[in-house]
């Protein structure tokens, strides 16, 4: 699983590491004063589909190797799942740059083969893995602005 902040901070950790025998639980991850924790981002192991036994058509379901992370300013970072570190608590690793104000609206595990469609209001747009070439970088970067009119992002969807 993939924990992150809205502050633009977060780590790799495992299921294990969450589970506690103290009856007050147990301190993951450290926010600043003013973030909070992003839903939980799962990174699941490959899993095999067959649509049907008999024809050659299959959904191979391949595991993330990439992260997108969106801002509020209607930024999107597309990084390696590997630059991403295993902790096993703290604050984590800075994921995206940001600018005063700015925060992190979700976290997207995907794979190359991906595309993501992203939701702005009623509208939305689907970013091709073609696409999504001009908004990878290297963790800790700025990334690249999404278009004009989807800047203002509500959800973010991966299609395979």
């Amino acid at each position: 699983i993939i924990l992150a902040s809205s502050a633009g901070y977060g780590f790799i950790n495992t299921i294990g590491n969450l589970d506690s025998n103290q009856k007050a639980g147990k301190n993951i991850i450290n926010l600043a004063a003013d973030s909070r924790l992003l839903p939980v981002a799962r990174i699941d192991a490959p899993v095999e589909t067959a649509n049907n036994a008999d024809s050659d058509n299959t959904n191979a379901k391949v595991a993330p190797d990439h992260i997108a992370v969106v801002t509020n300013a209607g930024y999107l970072l597309i990084f390696a799942l590997d630059d991403l570190p295993e902790q096993a608590r703290g604050k984590g690793n800075k994921l995206i740059k940001l600018k005063e104000g700015e925060e992190v609206l979700t976290i997207t595990p995907l794979s190359q083969q991906d595309s993501l469609v992203i939701t702005a209001g009623k509208r939305h747009v689907t970013l091709k893995p073609n696409d999504l070439a001009n908004y990878t970088g290297v963790r800790g970067n700025r990334g690249g602005q999404l278009p004009r009119g989807f800047q203002n992002v509500t959800s973010v969807e991966v299609v395979g």
